[in-house]
């Protein structure tokens, strides 16, 4: 009996990073971090908030950049990249689990803090005012917020961020769409310029009027680049056990939200 296995996926040459351990015959497993969720953060950063990019890092005035859920993979690859761009002060928001990955990150000495979430559980006012500090302290008003969580309570803190501290147009970087009726709110409207990450952007074309193949193409070098320069790291993981076997308890954990800080990945030979 003859058969085919379906095709599952098909990415372009163009969208792969050249990462290998020191033998150039093997890839680390840190590599199954980064595709996606880097893409993402790079897209947010860059083609939503229109910050300067790495190989043109920011010259000039404090930047300050709102980065909420700073310690998920989107949200720490953002991290990673804005400090590439020398993009200062980071204020980061993040629950507990990622604060040692964040503060091996951020740079007190150049305005960046971080914040947990959970010690302001009902008080956006007193979260609000710690992001205020960090504004002030830099003398610049909010330039950008990238949201890399997009649900739960992170639209009414971010919104509730720009419609205060910023200037009379801040651009935002959202992983999920916003809903409609938080953007259109009097304070916000005219000064949100909204962006939704799509990382299939820089594979399927979609952005191709704004060259997202081409900015895809780009990143996905640099990426290889600074990893093998030792500039750049791929995010926190677990190896699930079982191979394919594990994959549906992977997912119960992730829908649960078991999982803090981390990926989780499975390797296909233990299957």
């Amino acid at each position: 009996m003859e058969g085919k296995a379906p095709q599952a996926c098909i990415i372009p040459l163009t969208s792969s990073v050249n990462y290998v351990n020191a033998d150039s015959k093997s890839v680390p497993k840190e590599a199954a971090t980064i595709p996606l969720a880097a893409t993402s953060a790079a897209l947010g950063l860059y083609r939503g908030l229109q910050l300067p990019q790495p190989w043109q890092p920011n010259p000039t005035a404090p930047c300050p950049v709102l980065i909420y859920g700073a310690s998920s993979a989107v949200g720490a690859f953002a991290v990673k990249l804005a400090i590439l761009s020398d993009i200062h002060p980071i204020i980061a928001i993040s629950g507990p689990s990622g604060h040692s990955l964040l503060k091996g990150l951020l740079d007190t000495s150049k305005g960046d803090i971080l914040l947990n979430y959970i010690d302001y559980a009902g008080n956006v006012a007193g979260l609000l005012a710690e992001i205020k500090k960090a504004t002030e302290a830099s003398k610049q008003p909010l330039y950008g917020a990238f949201d890399a969580i997009s649900e739960q309570r992170s639209p009414e803190i971010v919104l509730a961020a720009i419609a205060a501290l910023s200037g009379p147009k801040v651009r935002l970087a959202t992983t999920l769409p916003y809903p409609e009726d938080k953007l259109k709110q009097s304070d916000r409207a005219a000064k949100v310029d909204p962006y939704l990450v799509v990382a299939a952007d820089v594979h399927n074309g979609r952005d191709s009027k704004a060259g997202g193949q081409d900015f895809g193409c780009v990143m996905f070098r640099m990426f290889g680049q600074w990893l093998q320069e030792g500039r750049f790291t791929g995010h926190p993981f677990e190896v699930r056990k079982g191979g394919l076997a594990g994959v549906q308890t992977a997912l119960e954990a992730l829908r649960d939200g078991k999982v803090r800080g981390k990926e989780l990945l499975i390797d296909l030979k233990d299957t």
